[in-house]
């Protein structure tokens, strides 16, 4: 099955939020350790709120990420 031109840009734009977030959200964790430099590490210390934030509808955020996977699930499946 074909990818919809709406789905590519969607998911791009979806994954553009998502390395925002947890950009921001390492910097926040480099600084509550006093380090100068955001490294791996940081990425996995935050990735598990991440993964609670998009999976269980915790914020208004979280039910739109979810509205929109399964608008691309629909449009990839069908």
């Amino acid at each position: 099955p074909r990818v919809s031109n709406d789905a590519v840009i969607l998911v791009a734009e979806m994954l553009k939020v998502f390395v925002e977030e947890a950009t921001r959200r390492a910097v926040k964790q480099a600084d509550s350790e006093d380090c100068d430099n955001i490294d791996i590490e940081h990425f996995e210390k935050i990735l598990p709120q991440l993964v609670i934030l998009l999976g269980l509808n915790i914020l208004d955020f979280t039910l739109h990420i979810r509205t929109s996977f399964n608008l691309i699930l629909t449009v990839c499946i069908s």
